[in-house]
């Protein structure tokens, strides 16, 4: 019997090492069509939570889609790697975090490969992380031994927009044989649909890297023109340049962050000698800019801002790489004194990660002279509109790098405050 078969009908599970977004994501869609599944994390809470039969994280259904309660039962989760390794499984996902502090970090890697090593059988290894150049050849090669079959699948998720998952996306699956590609497959096409095979484990490990390497260097070139171009809408610009059939649009904003963009341009630079001097250049780009805006705006006489919101993405609790606590940092160091909030951050959580004065938005905040939306929590959109006039008494200037607010471009104007989208005429 295959092992596609053992798995659908009950026979065996799959272990994932990690029960971040990806690892849990991965436990739910497979528990969707009845794969059961063990779940191998450090965290205590996570556990717990999924041990009794709860989703870790918030509106992870509306992003997945369904209602993973009916399938809770099939979804376990331990801290007891050892005990689950000794059993003897047939496949493993490794779903572990591949960064630390801004740059590529292999340990966690390492440790899972090291735990898997000691399965008495020959698994199947399915790398969903992000891997850098040579990792598979030069880490989990020499740590599993010849028995282990590897196979390098980095997910593409977008969090939190609905249908973007593993299930709809496009997947880009290498691995170090042509058998293990094809057990591979077999196993993730029973939640993937839209499998594409490269021809070797090095292939699919580029491919993650430098696709977001690619955006990285769009993004930043947004940025830079933004930049040499005050006096000019480039927001709208960059909008039109969108509608040539071969054009992505990218908008700017005040920085990148998350777990992808912001780091591939160092997995990619780390698996070679050569310099790759756009790689560089966007990167000088993405540290300078919090700089370069908290100068132009000590400049026009800001002297308190509040940031709204720390995390990187909108109604996702995640702040690597935050825009916002960079931005917090560079208008602090400017002199500017700086508030910040966010709804899925408890007053004791941005008193550990920033220096930035917590406040309770929107009900404490007037007299600020900036106000900076770094992210679209859907907190801010819902702010009724006389509750949001009444936070902005003595504003003078709103940032938005989205644009939740750009309908009240007028009314902010009868108010005397000056609002912008990033990137807009005049924006800095």
């Amino acid at each position: 019997m295959s092992l596609r078969k053992k798995l659908l009908q009950g026979d065996k599970e799959i272990v994932i090492f990690g029960a971040g977004y990806i690892g849990y994501s991965t436990a739910a869609f497979f528990a969707r069509k009845g794969v059961a599944s063990t779940i191998i994390d450090i965290d205590p809470q996570k556990i717990e939570i999924i041990s009794q039969g709860r989703t870790p994280y918030k509106d992870m259904e509306t992003w997945i889609g369904f209602d993973v309660k009916p399938f809770n039962a099939l979804i376990k989760a331990t801290s007891d790697w050892l005990k689950v390794i000794l059993r003897g499984n047939p496949v493993y996902f490794i779903s572990v975090n591949t960064e630390k502090d801004g740059e590529p970090w292999d340990n966690a890697l390492s440790d899972v490969c090291s735990k898997i090593a000691k399965d008495p059988g020959r698994p199947l290894v399915i790398v969903e992380s992000t891997l850098a150049p040579n990792w598979t050849d030069n880490i989990m090669k020499p740590i599993l031994g010849s028995r282990a079959k590897i196979a390098v699948a980095p997910r593409r998720d977008w969090f939190t927009l609905p249908g973007m998952t593993v299930e709809t996306l496009d997947r880009v699956v290498g691995a170090t044989s042509k058998k293990t590609l094809g057990q591979a497959i077999s196993v993730l096409s029973i939640i993937s649909t839209k499998i594409h095979s490269a021809s070797s484990h090095r292939v699919s490990e580029l491919v993650k890297a430098v696709e977001n390497a690619y955006r990285n260097i769009g993004i930043m070139l947004g940025y830079e023109i933004s930049l040499a171009y005050l006096n000019t809408n480039i927001r709208e610009v960059l909008r039109l340049c969108g509608t040539k059939w071969n054009v992505d649009e990218y908008y700017p904003s005040i920085g990148i962050g998350g777990y992808c963009i912001p780091i591939a341009p160092k997995y990619v630079l780390s698996g070679t000698e050569i310099p790759i001097q756009l790689f560089h250049a966007a990167m000088d780009v993405d540290r300078k800019m919090p700089r370069i805006i908290a100068y132009r705006l000590f400049e026009r006489g800001i002297r308190t801002a509040l940031i709204l919101g720390i995390s990187y993405k909108g109604n996702l609790k995640v702040h690597i790489a935050s825009p916002g606590l960079r931005l917090a940092d560079a208008l602090m160091d400017q002199g500017i004194k700086v508030s910040i909030h966010d709804p899925l951050y408890s007053r004791e959580e941005l008193e550990q990660l920033s220096n930035a004065s917590p406040v309770d938005y929107p009900n404490s905040t007037q007299n600020i002279d900036c106000i900076i939306v770094a992210c679209d929590h859907d907190q801010y959109k819902a702010i009724p509109k006389e509750k949001l006039y009444e936070t902005l008494e003595g504003c003078k200037r709103i940032l938005d790098c989205i644009g939740i607010w750009a309908e009240l471009k007028d009314k902010f104007k009868t108010m005397g405050i000056e609002y912008h989208l990033v990137g807009d005429e005049n924006w800095l």
